[in-house]
């Protein structure tokens, strides 16, 4: 039990160190325009609270005797669960906020609508939203209690909240509903993509052909004048709006695609509970924090795993402190977002 305890508190504080050092990272940029860097503080933020919490829920009581743990859950498991929760649940919010945002870009390719106090509106109320579900089923007669003994999220009551209930049964349709969105956005850009670029190869094969002045001006002037042959706005616009917008794509579709393995997970465990519950405990111990160990790394799997740009950022930076340099280059003229 010990060895189980250090080996799932050392990936716990790995993730917190990771996100403090990223958090770091992200802050020094000079140029703050190529990256969604909003999304990627309110994510940071969100994850290191659930790490934290996780922890203080799911990890240490592991060590307690089980009368002591009864009483320290009657004090302190509905508020570390409120927490937890919160702090889990606004990562839903985030990636449907994402890819709404995303969506209008591709729409409006020029849009300024989407500024960073907006972006900070957007975030905060949907949290403050988040939280007000989730103190009024706290300040009932039927709070959830995490059980660290039974592996699961407990009432001391015959019938949950209703709103407890309403999350349970329908808040995994978030995820479903952006992971859907972000499939479909990318499968659009990619055939707008493909038809640039076969409009790029024939245009070109026209130039190339020998046409006589006549065809050569009728082409131009069809070329010059139709929408047809103009290329779509994601391939003239600024490659730091490019930048920022294929960054926050990554940042939604993988953030989505991690908490969605963690709910259909949990999904299927409820299904067949009653085939999961005859496997050995330890096997069910298992399962159930390797779950959470993905709710802990959260942002290591959506930004050092699965964002490229991101990556090469936080491994510049450790190069440059590995040789001892703290500098940084002097910012550059950009096009703000």
């Amino acid at each position: 039990m010990i060895l189980f305890f250090l080996g799932f508190t050392f990936i716990n504080f790995l993730s917190l160190v990771f996100n403090a050092f990223l958090f770091y990272v992200i802050y020094k940029q000079p140029d703050k325009t190529r990256q969604p860097t909003i999304y990627i503080y309110n994510v940071i933020i969100a994850n290191s609270l659930d790490s934290i919490t996780i922890f203080f829920t799911f990890l240490f009581p592991s060590l307690f005797e089980d009368n002591f743990y009864s009483d320290y859950r009657r004090i302190l498991g509905s508020t570390l669960t409120l927490i937890c929760t919160f702090s889990y649940e606004h990562t839903f919010y985030l990636t449907m906020i994402m890819v709404i945002h995303r969506i209008h870009v591709v729409k409006e390719p020029v849009t300024k609508f989407y500024t960073n106090m907006k972006i900070w509106l957007f975030c905060g109320g949907f949290a403050v939203l988040s939280f007000i579900f989730l103190v009024i089923p706290y300040f009932s007669s039927c709070p959830v209690n995490i059980n660290q003994r039974t592996f699961n999220f407990a009432v001391d009551c015959d019938k949950r909240h209703p709103i407890t209930q309403l999350q349970n049964d329908w808040l995994i349709l978030i995820p479903v509903f952006t992971f859907i969105l972000n499939i479909a956005l990318i499968l659009y850009l990619a055939q707008k993509r493909g038809e640039a670029l076969r409009r790029r190869r024939l245009n070109g094969k026209m130039k190339t052909s020998g046409l006589t002045g006549t065809q050569t001006f009728s082409v131009v002037s069809i070329s010059s004048t139709s929408n047809v042959h103009q290329l779509p706005p994601l391939v003239t616009r600024s490659k730091t709006r490019l930048s920022y917008e294929h960054s926050l794509l990554l940042q939604s579709m993988f953030t989505t695609s991690f908490i969605l393995i963690y709910e259909l997970t949990g999904l299927l465990m409820r299904i067949f509970r009653k085939d999961y519950e005859t496997v050995a405990i330890e096997v069910q111990r298992f399962i159930f924090y390797f779950r959470l160990s993905i709710c802990s790394l959260l942002c290591f799997l959506v930004y050092f795993v699965g964002t490229p740009s991101i990556r090469k950022l936080v491994i510049d930076k450790l190069k440059e402190i590995a040789r001892g340099k703290t500098g940084h280059r002097s910012p550059t003229t950009t096009v703000l977002v």
